[in-house]
């Protein structure tokens, strides 16, 4: 089967935090506009794009949650012509995260205009009131029960849409999972992570623990070999 591009939701790790083009100076953040073309051609959605023949686009967020992966997802949804004809992958993030959704953000001149979150995972420096806000979200809002319920409510919400829309998508765990779903098709091994295999290859990480150029490698080419069996082939 032919797709017409491969669409990707989630955090750092769907976005390529730490890959920086080489030619650029070492203090050039990754997120600068000058490093977006080689960012996406080595992180691992680029890379299997590159593999199918297949144009990209990458709604990956840095500090991303469960909840701003799902609310940009459903913003594609409505924006997407033929979302049918895509392959679409979904990176879960820790569920311990969450976001609000703030229409009056000021965005920079290059960013998107879906990309209007505040992550509880940006520091102070960004939002000074953000701490606070932290504090009580946290306080009021979590308890590891509730970081089980967000888990399902992402997986369950992604893997329904995929079967209502007959939709090619799978889900893959960043971070290892709160809690271990089984039986749900569009989840693929469902007690792996990103997170605890690239930790097994210290070579393959960079500083902050992002893969590096060939951990990316190392994780495109696992679903790459999964989507060639079960559903290119299959």
């Amino acid at each position: 089967m032919k797709f017409k591009k491969i669409v990707g939701f989630g955090d750092s790790f769907v976005y390529g935090d730490e890959l920086l083009d080489p030619s650029l100076d070492s203090a050039t953040h990754h997120s600068n506009e000058l490093n977006n073309t080689y960012r996406q051609q080595h992180c691992f959605l680029g890379r299997i794009g590159n593999h199918y023949q297949c144009p990209v686009e990458n709604f990956g967020q840095s500090g991303g949650s469960l909840q701003s992966a799902t609310w940009t997802f459903l913003w594609w949804l409505e924006q997407e012509a033929n979302p049918e004809q895509c392959l679409i992958l979904i990176g879960l993030t820790n569920s311990y995260r969450f976001s609000h959704y703030n229409p009056a953000r000021r965005l920079a001149p290059n960013e998107p205009q879906w990309n209007r979150h505040a992550h509880s995972t940006w520091t102070e420096d960004d939002y000074p009131q953000f701490e606070n806000l932290i504090k009580l979200q946290t306080t009021l809002t979590d308890c590891p029960e509730l970081r089980k319920l967000r888990y399902q409510q992402a997986v369950m919400l992604f893997d329904g849409i995929a079967a209502r829309r007959c939709l090619s998508l799978g889900q893959v765990n960043v971070f290892k999972p709160p809690v271990q779903i089984n039986n749900i098709p569009t989840l693929l091994w469902p007690e792996w992570s990103m997170v605890d295999w690239i930790n097994q290859y210290p070579e393959y990480k960079k500083s902050n623990g992002h893969p590096n150029e060939q951990g990316h490698q190392m994780i495109a080419n696992r679903l790459i070999s999964h989507w060639d069996s079960c559903i290119i082939k299959g």
